[in-house]
């Protein structure tokens, strides 16, 4: 038994988890704008006129910002210019992946 373990009354119960993830961003605070000014930065420096309208970004965000990206590039782009094509994953994706799945424990609520 850990030290940790032994140093805590009997009538602790361990099964309750003490750490929680939490989606802020588009759910507790609104980054929208924030979205905005970095993609219209990006689109300027890439050189593409047209801006990204709050009302376009939020209708693509929830997806990842790869999906954001893709998205706006999409209806401003042909195809082949819009896609990557030299992205993979780290080699440590794989890994770092089954080990965090492994390690995983889904909450169900009561």
């Amino acid at each position: 038994m850990s030290e940790v373990a032994a140093a805590q009354p009997p009538f602790v119960n361990r099964s309750i988890r003490r750490a929680a993830i939490i989606d802020f961003d588009g759910t507790m605070v609104d980054t929208a704008d924030d979205f905005v000014a970095a993609l219209n930065a990006m689109l300027a420096r890439i050189g593409i006129e047209r801006p990204v309208t709050r009302d376009e970004v939020t209708d693509y965000v929830g997806k990842g910002s790869e999906n954001l990206i893709r998205s706006v590039l999409a209806v401003r782009l042909p195809h082949s210019q819009a896609v990557a094509h030299s992205t993979t994953p780290l080699p440590s994706t794989k890994a770092n992946t089954r080990r965090s799945t492994a390690s995983t424990r889904r909450f169900s609520p009561t």
